[in-house]
């Protein structure tokens, strides 16, 4: 078994921006495949987890900073690995590297849940591979922020009912999908103008098919613009983009 998962392959045309740089809500689905395939080798893929354990993983925060995006048709690899485990959080890392300078880093949190109850489970319950040697690279990736600004009616931008296409495999919304609803509080020319280098986002509360969801985004400095997602007055998600 190896301590780290890699893909290579060349930028799809599907994935990328009007100026042909991978999408972030791309980087976020990739990161979230490879760390699938992964899990499936390290014997704790959803399927397995559920059986040896009764629990799920749920991804409850993520960031990444890209210091080159790659390019459509870019020839390039992803990477990723478990690193710091504590009681009750799963950490891993990844790594996006191109043929033609791409460079990307990403940072993310899980946790495990009881299938039956949802309630949050420690570590040493679930049946995990803690002999796997865990790397420890120091990733350029800044902290976490708390991302509790407050928002107010003149931030709402937009309702998002969720369909169809948002649903995954635990019958609720994706967590890419929270991503394309922040990315979509921008119109076109706002959001290249800003040139973002960088992404994090927390996920709260689960949504499911029909529910909708209030959008609002709030500029918080010059070089960060925070947009949080409500359903009633609960925070789905709560995203914050840096310059």
């Amino acid at each position: 078994m190896n301590n780290t998962f890699s893909i290579t392959y060349n930028v799809l045309a599907t994935t990328v921006d009007k100026n042909n740089n991978m999408r972030f809500d791309c980087i976020l689905n990739t990161f979230q495949d490879i760390a699938t395939f992964h899990s499936d080798e390290m014997g704790v893929s959803y399927e397995k987890l559920l059986n040896s354990s009764n629990a799920i993983w749920v991804l409850s925060k993520i960031k990444f900073v890209t210091y080159k995006t790659p390019l459509w048709n870019e020839k390039t690899t992803f990477s990723t690995y478990p690193t710091d485990i504590s009681s009750f959080r799963f950490i891993r890392e990844f790594t996006i590297t191109g043929d033609m300078g791409a460079k990307v880093y990403g940072h993310s949190e899980w946790c495990v849940l009881d299938a039956t109850t949802g309630g949050l489970r420690k570590s040493n319950s679930i049946k995990y591979p803690f002999d796997l040697e865990r790397r420890t690279d120091n990733l350029p990736i800044p902290p976490f922020e708390r991302l509790n600004y407050e928002v107010d009616d003149t931030n709402y931008v937009y309702t998002y009912n969720v369909s169809l296409t948002d649903i995954d495999c635990n019958n609720h919304t994706n967590n890419v999908a929270y991503a394309r609803m922040a990315l979509n509080s921008f119109d076109l020319d706002e959001y290249f103008n800003c040139n973002f280098k960088g992404l994090e986002i927390k996920f709260l509360n689960q949504t499911y098919i029909g529910n909708s969801i209030k959008i609002f985004k709030k500029i918080i400095e010059e070089n960060k613009v925070y947009v949080v997602g409500y359903k009633d007055d609960n925070i789905v998600f709560s995203a914050l983009f840096t310059k």
